[in-house]
Parts: structure tokens; C-alpha cells; sequence
């Protein structure tokens, strides 16, 4: 038996082992419960963890037993004590086996697919990172609806507003008469002004701004979890996607129909007096992830323009002065390429047209 073997079947026959990961995710995800702002840099790589564990060739149900055991055991003490963190913790561990689960099929090969990977595979709508994104986006959702539930509230606005006016109340009452900054009359006012400017923007955009929010967090965080998974699986030798340069990004042709159907819907609700806050929401949040996705795909091929250019330092120059001194025109461009390449697949026609050997001469 030779040490990968020893290895693994080491690993087979240790039930502690599992144990430990699954303590330690269950603490992870009770850290990023107890802190939201702590959960936006730990919580992507939680499910991480869960899928590194599954993409192992040993059997992993006995790992995946142990995460439902510990989300049954929060269940439990959920009924028991009426308490809105157990809640929350319960849906955070039930959200990273799944999530873990999805990452780990989408770093796999499909099973119809050929061991003679083609140079350039397309996305597909089932495997690689499409799904990932939609999983993390449902994720999203689900968290904010826990949330909210838990707090017992659906008002976006005032739970925003109630968080602004909570984080300035130490300012304002050092304003007050007997306050450290009672005779600063220029600071406060400074501050009330700053405070009442957020508190505007909050009460006309909160439930956007939440959606965005939630798109740029699902799309990083599946970015994060997906090239982890990936990296870590290759290096154990598993049949994983196939590499791709930065020349190659691509995502799947469905991102500019979300945006698109985000955009329409904004439209529509604009021209309704009634429009629904939680509409315009999810309008806005379509649109966002939408965006980002074509972006992502006009950069790549942004990068494929200045690779084929006779000078692509100079062009990398340029692009990133570009982006630190005009970010929404950059912005704008990435997305107008994306949409290019989208429709006319400039990249693989020239892929196809290198690869196809030349047609003989007739005789």
C-alpha cells in the first residue's frame, strides 16, 4: 500500500477527524452569526471546508452525517430556547452543507463529458461556476429572510434606519449639553448632518441597496469558494474543470437575460405610482448580479484584445489608469465588450479558426 493509500484509509477509519470539521465549521458559522461584520470575510470560506472534504475519492457520508447531526442538535436547542441567534445558526449550518455539496459537484467534470477536455470549454448552466453563483444567491436571500424574521420585522427601512441612528447615538449625546463635544458646535453639526444624509438615502434606496448588497456578496463569495475548491482538488490529482487564462472567462449567456429582466421590471415599476419595495428589490439585485457577470466576461476579453496588441504592457498601463481614474467609464466599457463577445464570439471563432487544420488543395 503506498502512503496515498495509507492516507486515506487512515482518514476512512478516524471518526474524530470528521467530528473536528464539523465542531469547527459549526463554530465558524456561529462567529459569522454573532458578527455580520466578521461573516462577510469567514463565511465563504466555510462551505469551502465542507466541499475540500467531499471532493476526497474516501466516502464522505459519514461527514456530511455529522454536519446534519450538529444542525439537528441546533434544532433541538432552538425549540427548547426560544432564541433567535439558535435560529439563525441552524440555517447558516443547513445553508453550508448545501453549499458545500453544490461547490463540490460544480468543481467536477460532467460524467458525459469526454476525458479529452476541449482548450476551451463553454460554460454550461449545471456545472462549474454558474451554479455556485446561484447557490450563493439563494443563500443570500435566505439569510436576509432569517434575519428579518428573527428580528420579527419585514421593514427594510426602519431596521436600516434604527442601525444608522444606533451607530450615531454616541456622537449625538457627546453633543449634548454636558456632552465631550458640547462646545464643537461646527463638529456636530457636522455630525447631524452626515447622520440625517444617510438616513435620506436609507429611506429611498434601503431595500435596493440591500439587494445589491446580496448580489455582490453572492457572486464574490462563490468566486472565493469555487477557485479554493478547485485549486486545492487539483493538487490531489481529481478530474476537475479544466484551467483557464484570464483571456478565457466566460460565464454563462443566461447573466445578460437576468439583467435584462431587471432592467424591464425597473421600468415597469417606475411607471406605476404603486411600485412594491421588495419588486424593485429584486429588480435591482437582477440587474447587479446581471451586470457584474457580463463585466467579468468583457474584461477577459478585454484581456485577449491586449494580449493580441503589439504592445499589451503599454495597454495594461492604460487599462489600469483607466480603471483608478475613471472607474464607471471602465465599468461601462467591460460591460459593452461582454455583451460583444456575448453575441458574435469573437474570441472562439478565432480558437476555432487556429485549431482547424488547413483544407488541402484539391488535386
Amino acid at each position: 500500500m503506498n502512503t496515498v493509500e495509507a492516507g486515506s484509509a487512515h482518514s476512512a477509519t478516524s471518526p474524530g477527524r470528521d467530528l473536528t470539521r464539523a465542531i469547527v465549521c459549526a463554530l465558524l458559522v456561529a462567529a459569522c452569526v454573532a458578527s455580520p461584520g466578521a461573516s462577510i470575510m469567514i463565511a465563504p470560506f466555510v462551505p469551502a471546508l465542507v466541499a475540500l472534504r467531499l471532493v476526497r475519492r474516501e466516502p464522505a457520508g459519514r461527514f456530511l452525517s455529522t454536519c446534519v447531526a450538529a444542525a439537528v442538535v441546533a434544532a433541538v436547542l432552538a425549540t427548547v430556547r426560544d432564541d433567535a441567534v439558535i435560529v439563525a445558526v441552524l440555517a447558516a449550518i443547513v445553508l453550508t452543507i448545501g453549499l458545500g455539496v453544490v461547490h463540490t459537484r460544480a468543481a467536477r467534470l460532467d460524467p458525459v463529458d469526454d476525458p479529452q477536455q476541449p482548450e476551451w470549454p463553454e460554460p454550461r448552466l449545471t456545472s462549474g461556476f454558474t451554479p455556485t453563483v446561484g447557490a450563493w444567491l439563494a443563500a443570500s436571500i435566505v439569510i436576509i429572510v432569517t434575519a428579518f424574521a428573527a428580528i420579527g420585522s419585514t421593514d427594510v427601512t426602519g431596521a436600516a434606519d434604527d442601525m444608522v441612528r444606533d451607530a450615531y447615538r454616541p456622537y449625538v449625546s457627546a453633543c449634548g449639553d454636558d456632552g465631550a463635544l458640547a462646545k464643537q458646535d461646527d463638529l456636530c453639526k457636522e455630525f447631524l448632518a452626515q447622520r440625517d444624509d444617510v438616513l435620506d438615502v436609507i429611506d429611498d434606496h434601503a431595500a435596493s441597496l440591500l439587494a445589491v448588497l446580496a448580489a455582490i456578496v453572492a457572486l464574490g463569495a462563490a468566486a472565493t469558494t469555487h477557485l479554493i475548491v478547485l485549486g486545492r482538488s487539483r493538487r490531489r490529482g481529481e478530474r476537475v474543470r479544466p484551467r483557464w487564462r484570464l483571456a478565457q472567462l466566460e460565464v454563462h449567456w443566461s447573466a445578460a437575460y437576468v439583467a435584462a429582466a431587471g432592467f424591464v421590471t425597473l421600468l415597469v415599476v417606475k411607471q406605476t405610482s404603486d411600485g412594491g419595495e421588495v419588486v424593485e428589490a429584486v429588480a435591482y439585485g437582477a440587474v447587479t448580479l446581471g451586470l457584474l457577470a457580463v463585466s467579468a466576461q468583457g474584461f477577459g476579453f478585454a484581456t485577449w484584445l491586449i494580449q493580441r496588441a503589439p504592445r499589451p504592457t503599454t495597454m495594461w498601463v492604460l487599462v489600469v489608469i483607466l480603471i483608478i481614474g475613471a472607474s464607471p467609464v471602465a465599468t461601462a466599457i467591460c460591460v459593452t465588450l461582454g455583451m460583444l463577445d456575448m453575441s458574435t464570439h469573437p474570441r472562439r471563432r478565432a480558437l476555432t479558426t487556429r485549431s482547424t487544420p488547413p483544407t488541402p488543395p484539391s488535386p
